[in-house]
């Protein structure tokens, strides 16, 4: 219902609960997508997905491209997680703007600095590689800094 009367923009964050609309007492839609697109709207879920959608590509290509076991495991229990999360969310929902709702936004946060650190580390690989190449002297440190 809220969906229908607010499809652009929706009622708001953590607004739900206060549409007079709904006709009874609701905390939230058991569901997270509807959830999610009656507080933010159509285009907002649209977004939603975009992150979900994002969050999955970057676990799979940490997963195939870490050098150590340890970032590979992460990536995919993260990923894992962010699954369960979906699944979860097919039959209740969790607030984005909830208390419990960190974990999620941390969970993403893991995800895309895990998976900045694998793009990063690559092109000072490369970049070394060429330097090997063009005959000059370029070391990385262990920060990723040119010593």
């Amino acid at each position: 219902m809220a969906v229908r009367r607010h499809p652009l923009l929706g009622v708001g964050m953590d607004r739900l609960r206060y549409d007079p609309g709904i006709g009874y007492e609701l905390a939230h839609a058991h569901n997270q997508l509807i959830h999610t697109a009656a507080e933010l709207g159509i285009p907002g879920l649209i977004a939603y997905l975009a992150i979900l959608i994002g969050a999955g590509w970057m676990c799979f290509d940490v997963s195939k491209r870490a050098k150590t076991a340890w970032m590979r495991d992460a990536a995919r229990g993260l990923g894992a997680g962010q699954l369960a999360f979906l699944i979860f969310g097919m039959g209740d929902a969790i607030p984005l703007g909830g208390k419990n709702g960190v974990f999620f936004w941390v969970s993403l946060a893991l995800i895309a600095a895990m998976y900045n650190y694998v793009n990063r580390r690559s092109e000072i690989v490369d970049k070394e590689a060429q330097a090997r190449g063009s005959g000059h002297n370029l070391s990385v440190g262990r920060e990723g800094q040119r010593t």
